[in-house]
């Protein structure tokens, strides 16, 4: 069973999460945010991890301008 499907059931179950690290996952962020909202709209919470020393790239200010 993939992570996405357990963590999916998780959700169901009531257990809240943080969605972040979006940069170091291999699926497709929406449609994983869509399922996890229609799965509990109340399960999910967002933050960051910033700066984060095992991104892929460096943290820079201008991220929060594009």
């Amino acid at each position: 069973m993939s992570g996405l499907l357990i963590l999916l059931r998780l959700v169901e179950q009531g257990v809240s999460i943080q969605a972040t690290v979006f940069g170091r996952v291999n699926f497709d962020i929406a449609i994983a945010l869509r399922e996890l909202y229609s799965a509990n709209p109340d399960a999910l919470m967002f933050g960051s991890d910033l700066p984060s020393t095992r991104a892929s790239a460096i943290f820079y200010t201008p991220f929060f301008t594009q």
